[in-house]
């Protein structure tokens, strides 16, 4: 059983909490000009106290997703959030659906011994009310199921996605609140249909869940 407590720290990659801490900032408490110029790397790599190569690699990252654009000699751009919003939502459900698909075929005791643990750290900490860790379960639920797929390409991408998604979950996590219930039993459904080894059920199940996910976000 994981410890609620230290379950963020200890499960989450180094470079997630370092890339979620840097995007939260970036888009709530950074402060920039009107045309949505940035402050450079250097000084993001000295307010979180790593190098300046962690920075860019990370920002190079949020640059492939098109959370901002960085242009050599005048800076770097946060683009329009709103519409990247809406956008990310709707890529996660192609990128994610067929995630649950390859994760039934490919699924290990490992990984599904993890994914029950999320599914069962989601769902008390919907009975808790606690939509911080259930944000940070939801998370680790959603990116396990990419790294079971075993395609590096869509899992990188979607960890891209996701960390932005989860920075304005983190910040607007009411929304779900009144659904969290009805979210945790489609969780449950679709860690049923993977451990089934129903690759198209998974899918289905995921599809549904996200369509529904993007509909409360509107």
């Amino acid at each position: 059983m994981l410890y609620i407590d230290v379950m963020p720290r200890n499960l989450f990659k180094q470079k997630d909490l370092i890339s979620q801490e840097l995007l939260s900032y970036l888009l709530f408490e950074t402060p920039r000009t009107e045309d949505g110029k940035l402050p450079s790397a250097s000084v993001f790599a000295e307010k979180f106290k790593v190098s300046i190569v962690t920075i860019r690699e990370i920002l190079k990252s949020m640059e492939a997703v098109g959370i901002l654009t960085m242009h050599h000699g005048r800076g770097i751009f946060l683009n329009h959030s709103d519409t990247i919003f809406q956008e990310m939502l709707e890529t996660r459900i192609l990128i994610e659906s067929h995630c649950a698909g390859l994760a039934a075929v490919k699924i290990t005791e490992k990984g599904a011994d993890f994914l029950k643990e999320y599914a069962s750290l989601l769902k008390e900490a919907s009975v808790e009310g606690n939509m911080n860790l259930y944000t940070d379960a939801d998370f680790l639920f959603h990116m396990k199921i990419a790294e079971i797929s075993n395609n590096l390409v869509l899992e990188r991408t979607l960890r891209n996605i996701r960390i932005f998604l989860y920075v304005q979950q983190k910040k607007t996590n009411q929304k779900l609140l009144e659904s969290r219930e009805k979210s945790v039993l489609e969780h449950q459904e679709i860690l049923s249909c993977i451990l089934s080894g129903d690759a198209a059920a998974a899918e289905a199940a995921m599809r549904r869940h996200l369509e529904i996910t993007r509909a409360l976000w509107k």
